[in-house]
């Protein structure tokens, strides 16, 4: 009753409702896992249900291959989910996910969503081929490539950010275009990235200091 009663009338968001007595032991009484003046209920996350339209498998700037489902849009609290990220390769294989399952997702902290449980399975399995994770490291794909597009794009990406080279206005996209149509010398200019020079300037990379980077 009372988190019914607070739920309707509070002029703000609430994840739950705690019960306090009005006389409580002193504080140096107080012991872990010992609060038996104050009771806690949280609500349960609202949970929806969507259909796997397929599985693409990502890699990271350091060769790192995670699953990612692609769904039907389904609304979720006030945003519409259109992708979640399952995590690790062994995750995915564990979770038996494939195109056509129906799961059902929730929203983690800070409104990202997440995958709970699968609650129906298509009875034709067809698992797509992820990426051999063997052949990436952080130290592989320097060069455009089709098996290395997808790690040498978070490479770049990364790259743009603030903390890094700060390249405003630069997002994947935009590095996906200039490597398609090969407006960017990719194995030259990311070999001088990682050594702070830039060879056809014979001077200091621009936001790189002049000292050598990290491999990215």
């Amino acid at each position: 009753m009372a988190g019914a009663l607070v739920s309707c009338c509070a002029a703000f968001v609430t994840d739950g409702v705690v019960v306090h007595q009005s006389l409580r032991p002193a504080g140096k009484n107080w012991l872990p896992g010992e609060g038996t003046w104050a009771v806690a209920w949280k609500y349960q996350p609202p949970e929806v249900s969507a259909e796997v339209l397929s599985v693409d498998f990502p890699v990271g700037r350091t060769g790192k291959i995670a699953a990612v489902l692609n769904l039907q849009p389904v609304q979720l609290d006030d945003k519409t989910v259109r992708r979640v990220n399952v995590g690790s390769l062994r995750r995915w294989q564990e979770s038996d996910i494939v195109a056509g399952d129906v799961i059902t997702l929730s929203l983690a902290g800070q409104g990202i969503p997440r995958l709970e449980r699968v609650i129906w399975r298509v009875a034709e399995r067809h698992y797509p081929q992820p990426p051999d994770a063997s052949r990436y490291t952080p130290l592989s794909c320097y060069t455009f490539s089709a098996e290395c597009q997808k790690q040498l794009l978070a490479k770049l990406r990364w790259l743009s950010q603030k903390t890094v080279l700060n390249i405003p206005g630069v997002e994947r996209s935009t590095w996906l275009h200039l490597l398609e149509n090969r407006q960017y010398d990719a194995p030259v200019r990311l070999a001088d990235v990682n050594t702070g020079t830039d060879r056809r300037r014979n001077g200091p990379l621009s936001g790189a200091g002049g000292s050598a980077l990290a491999p990215f």
